[in-house]
Order: C-alpha cells, then structure tokens, then sequence
C-alpha cells in the first residue's frame, strides 16, 4: 500500500527536480525553490495531473503550425484545390 503513495511521489520528485536543475533562472541555493520541489513531490496527486496536462498541452502545441497571415493560408488553400 505505501508503494502507491511512494512511486509516484519519487518519480515526481525526480521530474520536478530535474526541471529545477535545467532551470538557468533559479539559484540553486534558494531554499524556497527546494522547498518547492519537496512540497511538489509530497503532493503529487495533485502536482502530477498537472504536470501531464502541461507536458500533452505542449506536445500538442508543437505539432500545430499556426499560418502567419490569412492570406498564406488563402494561398496554400488554393494551391491544395488546383
């Protein structure tokens, strides 16, 4: 039973941790940004739901090429239909 609060929990420590280290912006000696990784991983029922919808939204995000003008869009529209 402890295993289905520890898993996830050390898996979104190491996400949250990760991102953390990668993260140029923050000093590493902040002591509310470790207390932000700690408190992210002790509540990760609710931290880990968010994470995924961010990771999928941007994934998503990416694949979608918004046109630049409408009349890009008009062109390659009328190149599709001759």
């Amino acid at each position: 039973m402890l295993a289905y609060y520890v898993i996830p929990a050390v898996t979104v420590f190491f996400i949250v941790l990760i991102a953390f280290l990668l993260d140029s912006t923050t000093p590493k000696t902040n002591r509310t940004a470790w207390l932000f990784v700690f408190v992210a991983a002790a509540l990760w029922p609710v931290t880990l739901p968010f994470i995924l919808w961010k990771k999928i939204f941007q994934s998503t995000e990416t694949r979608i090429e918004k046109p630049a003008t409408t009349k890009s869009l008009e062109a390659d529209i009328t190149l599709t239909f001759r």
